[in-house]
């Protein structure tokens, strides 16, 4: 039988749990366009991982790393934009 080393098998770690939540608020705003047509802009405000939770990479999984069983990293934080959007 083959022996395998710990950083070549599958599923050998499993890496810290994710959650995130993303809102959107948006305004719809009627108005009259250009030569009578009807127009609207919609106001936007949307936030990604909204309530800011860390979020950890993965722990290194190279047995000859230094590193090893450690997490080095983490994902991105919240993100939040604002949009216009005209349609006609």
């Amino acid at each position: 039988m083959r022996r395998v080393c710990a950083d070549q098998t599958r599923n050998a770690f499993r890496g810290p749990g994710y959650k995130s939540v993303d809102l959107s608020l948006f305004k719809n705003v009627d108005f009259g366009g250009f030569s009578g047509r009807r127009s609207t802009v919609q106001i936007r405000l949307e936030a990604f991982n909204a309530f800011n939770w860390v979020n950890l990479n993965n722990p290194t999984g190279n047995t000859n790393s230094a590193n090893f069983g450690r997490v080095t990293g983490a994902r991105g934080m919240r993100v939040v934009q604002l949009g216009l959007k005209w349609m006609f």
